[in-house]
């Protein structure tokens, strides 16, 4: 039998109200497992930025994408990491000191580095504090940042300026900055390739605005149950919500039967 490859969203996913996945999603991850098929983390959060309760059970997967795609990572090996370019990191950081306001987490591959922390709860991982806009060049020169998360809905103005450079995700609170070219699909692709599952055999199961690309990549899309009606319409399937472990229930459905 050849293996199926599962990659999975966290938030609003695998996880629901707090950073631990739930133990049916487990229990179902460790069957499929158990039958051949191979699992896969894909988030948008930054290496950095995946909270130690999942990183607990990482034994439990074959791989994390992280980063919207940015960073892969099989068996423990990177075999991609791409990050901002100085000159990027540099330009984003003076634009948020010129026009204050935003809660903004510069998520890295080792580290995370925010603006304005206080009143932004997108992470259980403690940043350091980004106080001066020249601090990308000084103290925190060589940073791998691989995604931003900014507080709120972002301007116009800074889609705009940053149309060529970034990819913009918008959430319910907040807004995902991925480098032009990354996404989850690419990431999904990059470990297709490398574990020799062909795309046809791929699923991939997701709630939010940044899953559409591996939704519409993956021969089986599942959106949540929770999930945004846009995301709903572009999936093959919708299973139940994330506190009804819709993960569970999808691959219960899909690959536990066969």
């Amino acid at each position: 039998m050849q293996p199926y490859a599962v990659f999975i969203d966290l938030d609003g996913t695998l996880i629901c109200g707090s950073y631990t996945p739930s133990r049916e999603n487990l229990l179902a991850i460790d069957r499929v497992r158990a039958l051949g098929h191979k699992v896969f983390i894909n988030t948008g959060r930054s290496a950095a930025n995946i909270p130690p309760e999942i990183m607990t059970h990482a034994a439990r997967f074959d791989g994390i994408v992280s980063g919207n795609g940015s960073h892969v990572s099989l068996g423990g090996e990177v075999i991609r990491s791409v990050c901002f370019s100085e000159a990027l990191l540099n330009r984003l950081c003076d634009y948020f000191f010129e026009n204050p306001g935003d809660s903004v987490l510069f998520e890295g591959t080792r580290e995370l580095f925010a603006i304005q922390w206080d009143d932004f709860a997108f992470s259980n991982i403690n940043p350091k504090k980004v106080t001066r806009e020249n601090d990308f060049r000084t103290a925190y020169r060589g940073a791998e940042i691989s995604t931003v998360a900014i507080e709120g809905s972002v301007t116009r103005r800074f889609k705009e300026t940053f149309r060529d450079e970034l990819t913009i995700f918008d959430f319910d609170g907040y807004a995902d900055c991925a480098i032009k070219g990354c996404d989850k699909a690419v990431g999904m692709e990059v470990v297709l390739k490398a574990a020799g599952i062909p795309l046809e055999r791929a699923i991939a199961i997701g709630d939010g605005a940044n899953d559409g690309p591996m939704l519409a990549l993956a021969a089986i899309g599942v959106a949540m149950g929770n999930a945004a009606q846009e995301l709903k319409r572009i999936a093959d399937d919708v299973t139940v919500t994330n506190r009804e472990h819709g993960v569970a229930r999808t691959l219960e459905k899909y690959l536990m039967d066969l």
